[in-house]
């Protein structure tokens, strides 16, 4: 039954919250790939991996989170392990690409070709974006590998803060996303590595903590 607990989350609208919110999280992706200002770091290094192999960016994304599965499984055993990890690592990949393929058959061929309609989807993308991943760390119903990995060197090291964690591992994807597509990061990437560290950290203090003061 603990297991069970676990692996559901601290409760079932803990783990349907987390399911929506991955949903929602690959529609904003969409806005941010098809503005071409620059995603979160992940995505950019994972765009750069799966142009290189010629797989599709959401199978991509599951077999990146496979792999980085091994060590979250040996440091961590299953203490970030929950219905969160495999929500992130199947839906939001694939969220995306379906999104980009609907918004490829229903808009026109240039749409995204003009300036002002790149910035209003990389503002909207930005924000949904950065606020859903924010609430999906914070609603303790398991973390993807890809983000298991800075919580447990924030865990293992006892530092004060998790921003700083974050925002290395973030500009550590962004410098291997480099490496290996061959393209530099752009503003959206930036603000990416720069935000999400702060957000989570402040969403999880004072709205999560807020919350759980007034249940």
């Amino acid at each position: 039954m603990n297991v069970l607990k676990k692996w559901w989350g601290a409760n079932w609208k803990n783990a349907v919250a987390v399911i929506i919110t991955e949903i929602v999280t690959g529609f904003f992706l969409s806005f941010l790939i098809n503005a071409n200002f620059g995603t979160d770091p992940c995505t950019f290094m994972n765009l750069a991996l799966a142009e290189k192999t010629g797989i599709t960016f959401g199978t991509w994304q599951v077999l990146l989170n496979v792999i980085l599965f091994v060590p979250m499984l040996i440091f961590s055993r299953t203490k970030y392990l929950g219905v969160g990890t495999i929500a992130n690592m199947t839906l939001i990949g694939y969220a995306s690409d379906l999104t980009r393929y609907i918004m490829s058959k229903t808009l026109p061929a240039d749409f995204f070709t003009h300036l002002p309609v790149r910035i209003i989807f990389l503002i909207a993308g930005l924000i949904g974006f950065v606020i859903c991943c924010a609430i999906y760390m914070n609603l303790d119903a398991g973390l993807v590998p890809y983000d298991s990995i800075p919580k447990m060197v924030y865990d293992h090291m006892q530092i004060k803060s998790f921003t700083p964690v974050r925002m290395c591992w973030d500009f550590l994807s962004i410098a291997i996303g480099m490496l290996i597509g061959h393209h530099l990061p752009n503003i959206g990437n930036i603000l990416m590595a720069l935000l999400l560290g702060p957000t989570i950290s402040f969403v999880g203090n004072h709205f999560f903590k807020k919350l759980e003061a007034d249940a």
